[in-house]
């Protein structure tokens, strides 16, 4: 049976047989400000417990039934348990001691006065604050952290990541899974399992139900399952966990992908405290992976135009046609045999791509010309690539591509333009740039000469390595070149190509414009 004193803003649950000792206690509490509830023994204890929320509970020892002990055992299983302090007539270390492994903050011998009781109260519930603030403290600075990284993420593999490892550290799960929604399709982004969980773990927890997951996360359920729970949501019954936390990620209202933890080895189990950090970490990734998706998005965007504009300089010259696709995809073959990392073969298929910008505006029928070109215009040519970077400078995403688009026409020994840099001076990207260029025009017909064969391209660039070449790029480049024996067997296909049949000459340029373009410099 349970009586109920005066309101306050700090709810106490008494826990005594004696009618008597319970009623001193209400009065006394409900006096200095407190909400008292009373309870006759452990069972109607943790009936009130489980139906309302309290900052601390004040139980004796010796009771009928379930003691003082017992109460606080069952206290200890809860997500987030009271602080206790235990009432005895019985004092002595060993009773102590019981207390204190049971979970009780501390204890208090009968008989006492009523006013140390007061202190010792107000010392539990400033310790059990304090605590509180503490792991709220360390939640914050985790969530900063974790938040702050997460902003830094451009990737979506990137944030998977920082997800993952976050959820490592937070929780301490077996297992931590992330997925993706995205246009109706559920996609893995992160697996991850500790050393010692079941080795079938990852089939289990990609055996959820969607339906199931949804609704719930529709109704807003919040999901913390137990080994009996975990099967409404996933279909594979033979390897429940004993603790599951699933939580969604939103955004604007949309469900945008779901994290999952799990335990199985029954060390202990996932708190509510371990959902909300969970909540937090899913609720920040949904809005930078939306960002993400709209960053990629804009960049695609904003290259498709760029390379209609490239597309349509290019269309100029039935030479050039393509030429900047088939540079990309030869910058990407040497990039990667010389071990570039992903965010430099990034930058470098950006730059290949937007090499020949800057020639926007400059009158290409000069190059296709018979005759020799002035020395002002061969000048005006070689300033492309300054007009290149200057278009892309504005551009935040385009800043890795600028050193290549602007340097790909510097040579090795330090003859090349527009400033004449020398070995590696000339950023990598750039030096890779001009070995791709100059084998696709080497290999392709200009209006000024036919394509050279492969074996004739092959000792273009071993005589131009050291001098327009960095020799360690064409050196790897030489070496798996050797696998094909003619231009047809190359993997980039497109360009015209002189064929065994092809017999018609075409117009021969001055042997200026010649050693202004050069077959191992190759202009493109």
């Amino acid at each position: 049976m349970a009586e109920k004193a005066t309101l306050g803003s700090t709810r106490i649950l008494v826990v005594d047989d004696e009618t008597s000792v319970r009623h001193i206690l209400r009065d006394f509490l409900a006096f200095q400000g407190y909400t008292v509830e009373l309870a006759d023994g452990a069972q109607a204890a943790l009936e009130q417990i489980l139906t309302a929320p309290f900052d601390l509970v004040l139980t004796d020892l010796e009771m009928p039934g379930k003691n003082g002990l017992d109460l606080l055992s069952e206290l200890q299983s809860l997500r987030n348990p009271p602080p206790a302090i235990m009432m005895t007539g019985y004092g002595t270390v060993e009773t102590a001691i019981q207390a204190m492994k049971a979970g009780a903050f501390d204890y208090i011998l009968k008989p006492f006065q009523l006013e140390e009781l007061s202190l010792l109260i107000q010392k539990t519930l400033e310790h059990h604050r304090l605590e509180a603030d503490n792991i709220r403290l360390q939640q914050l600075v985790a969530l900063y952290r974790v938040s702050e990284e997460l902003n830094s993420a451009a990737t979506q593999e990137g944030i998977a990541k920082i997800l993952t490892e976050a959820a490592i550290k937070e929780i301490d799960p077996d297992a931590f899974c992330f997925w993706e929604l995205h246009t109706g399709q559920w996609r893995n982004m992160s697996n991850w399992r500790a050393d010692g969980s079941p080795a079938d773990a990852e089939a289990f927890v990609n055996s959820f139900d969607s339906l199931s997951l949804l609704k719930a996360f529709h109704e807003d359920e919040p999901l913390l399952l137990t080994a009996d729970s975990v099967g409404e949501f996933f279909r594979d019954p033979n390897l429940a966990p004993v603790s599951t936390i699933v939580v969604p990620m939103r955004i604007r209202g949309r469900v945008s992908g779901m994290l999952a933890a799990f335990m199985w080895r029954g060390r202990r189990m996932f708190s509510e405290a371990n959902r909300r950090s969970l909540q937090i970490y899913a609720d920040r990734a949904a809005v930078c992976l939306e960002n993400v998706r709209l960053q990629d998005h804009l960049q695609q965007t904003f290259l498709q135009t760029i390379n209609s504009l490239v597309g349509a300089l290019e269309a100029k010259d039935e030479y050039t046609k393509g030429h900047s696709e088939r540079v990309m995809q030869w910058a990407m073959i040497i990039g990667q045999l010389y071990g570039l990392s992903e965010q430099a073969l990034g930058d470098l298929r950006r730059a290949a791509l937007l090499h020949d910008i800057g020639k926007i505006g400059l009158n290409l029928d000069l190059l296709n010309r018979p005759g020799k070109l002035s020395d002002d215009e061969v000048q005006s040519f070689k300033l492309h690539t300054l007009i290149g970077k200057r278009i892309l400078e504005p551009v935040d995403f385009l800043q890795g591509s600028i050193p290549a688009v602007t340097h790909h026409h510097e040579r090795w020994d330090g003859n090349g333009y527009p400033l004449g840099l020398a070995g590696k001076e000339i950023p990598l990207g750039a030096r890779v740039l001009a070995m791709a260029d100059s084998f696709e025009v080497m290999i392709t017909d200009r209006a000024y000469r036919q394509a050279l064969t492969l074996p004739e391209a092959k000792a273009e660039i071993a005589k131009s390595a050291g001098t327009h070449f960095d020799p360690a790029i064409a050196e790897k480049f030489l070496a798996w070149l050797d696998q094909f024996s003619s231009a047809d067997e190359l993997p980039v296909r497109g360009g015209r190509r002189r064929g065994k049949d092809h017999v018609t000459e075409l117009p021969s340029r001055s042997a200026e414009l010649a050693a202004a373009k050069g077959r191992a410099a190759a202009k493109g």
